[in-house]
């Protein structure tokens, strides 16, 4: 199968064509035919790719978040709350750029296989907003879920000026509350 996409106005129109060697022909909306362009199973998933098929579309005025940024971070952890959300431990894993990326990515897997958790369930319940996120030096936490005792977070360091998903902890709300100072964007 192949396919393609076309910005027509601010609508992006997603066209399949499937041929003999799956090669396809589409025909254009001003009538001329164009060869598809091949997407294989294989083609890597970066944490920037992920990160915006959870973001909404953006015009093509509108700048990617400067690296480094809240507007990074956030995006970053909408993409890894997307992926938590969705079961998907690879796709959240990805967006950890550090050498324990493989433990984390087993970490993510188990604790969603363990639906009686307190941790999966918020993942499940996650309302697609992001609560509160703080900052100290290099670290950031973004949390996602929250009682009146604990907070899930998502924590995040800098790696060669790139937030990296670090780990996906719960703390009481005390010590939430006496971590970083709250980021200003």
């Amino acid at each position: 199968m192949r396919l393609r996409t076309t910005l027509a106005g601010p609508v992006v129109l997603l066209l399949a064509a499937c041929g003999e060697d799956g090669a396809g022909v589409i025909p254009s909306a001003t009538g001329a035919a164009t060869t598809t362009a091949a997407i294989t199973p294989t083609s890597a998933v970066t944490p920037a790719v992920a990160s915006q098929a959870a973001q909404p579309a953006t015009t093509a005025d509108e700048p990617p978040p400067e690296t480094g940024s809240i507007a990074q971070l956030k995006q970053r952890a909408m993409g890894v709350l997307s992926a938590l959300r969705r079961g998907d431990s690879k796709a959240a894993a990805d967006f950890c750029l550090r050498k324990h990326r493989d433990g984390l990515e087993k970490f993510i897997a188990e604790t969603i296989e363990k639906k009686d958790r307190a941790r999966a369930k918020a993942f499940r319940a996650w309302d697609g907003k992001l609560g509160e996120i703080r900052v100290e030096g290099e670290k950031a936490r973004v949390a996602f879920g929250s009682s009146d005792d604990q907070v899930n977070y998502l924590s995040f360091k800098d790696k060669d000026g790139e937030w990296s998903l670090d780990d996906i902890p719960v703390v009481s709300k005390a010590q939430w509350d006496k971590w970083g100072k709250p980021a200003k964007e």
